[in-house]
């Protein structure tokens, strides 16, 4: 079974930064949506208005914050493959460099000097 690996440049996830920064806009918009429908309180049918679409909004911003949580998860996946891919090769270089000391041992051990 042949595994392949992603490139940095072909990665879909996003880092937790990335996340960060996205619900921070988000956080911001909703902030200034509700302080727009606190200025709007003497007018009934414009507070109406305003707060359907703070629900619509919300409802958006509630399944775009479902995607970044998938994205993240995707960027978690694929940093532990490239975690693994790195701690394989590692391995395969400390049993390398096991065999080679094994064989050095040996010759010393039967006092053949290098």
């Amino acid at each position: 079974m042949e595994v392949t690996f992603v490139s940095d440049s072909e990665r879909i996830g996003m880092d937790k930064k990335e996340v960060q920064g996205m619900r921070a806009l988000f956080t911001a918009e909703s902030e200034r949506r509700i302080s727009d429908m606190q200025t709007l309180i003497h007018d009934p049918i414009a507070l109406k208005k305003a707060f359907n679409e703070y629900l619509e909004f919300d409802k958006t911003r509630q399944q775009f914050e479902d995607r970044l949580a998938q994205k993240y998860s995707v960027n978690v996946l694929e940093n532990l493959e490239k975690e693994a891919r790195l701690l394989r090769y590692l391995t395969m270089v400390l049993i390398a460099l096991t065999g080679v000391l094994a064989v050095l041992t040996a010759l010393l051990a039967s006092g053949v000097r290098i």
